[in-house]
């Protein structure tokens, strides 16, 4: 119980720990992305020196790449919201009685933590739309602008690639 006489759920420190190192994985995953990108993003800059329609190609495909893992993170993550959100406003407590907490956690009962689901879920919710519209408009980005591109430069009437600077392309 804690002072006021709420009951509290205690925070779980292996809980913690093993969500620091989830974090921290998740963060090295990312830099290696990031890394990879770059590396990525260099070739295809090679690539345009010598084949504009391949490095373009290339670009897409990249971007398609990052579009697709941005749109399946946003939609498990939100898939995890709206379970949640279900099981909270079903037991009408926030936290569940097996949730493992990473802090401290005030129990909410009753009407409040069904509020709370609600939020939870409106939110996840929000995310999952999020992740489905996310690469339809990356899609229609890219047609629009392939759409432009052609009108511009009709085929074969495309001129040759400027000259580019040395160093790091901006």
């Amino acid at each position: 119980m804690s002072p006021t006489g709420a009951e509290v759920v205690r925070a779980d420190p292996a809980f913690r720990r093993r969500f620091l190192g989830v974090v921290l994985l998740l963060a090295a995953a990312g830099a290696a992305a990031l890394v990879a990108l770059h590396f990525h993003l260099e070739a295809t800059r090679e690539l345009a020196r010598d084949d504009p329609a391949r490095a373009i190609e290339h670009m897409l495909w990249l971007l398609e790449v990052v579009s697709a893992v941005t749109a399946a993170s946003l939609i498990l993550f939100g898939l995890y919201g709206v379970r949640l959100a279900a099981r909270v406003y079903r037991a009408q407590r926030y936290p569940l009685a097996e949730q493992r907490v990473l802090r401290d956690t005030p129990v909410t009962i009753g009407r409040a933590a069904q509020r709370r689901a609600l939020a939870i879920g409106a939110t996840s919710t929000l995310l999952i739309a999020a992740g489905i519209v996310f690469p339809y408009a990356i899609n229609r980005i890219v047609g629009q602008l392939t759409e432009v591109e052609k009108k511009l430069h009709p085929a074969g009437t495309r001129a040759a690639p400027p000259a580019t600077r040395r160093g790091r392309g901006y």
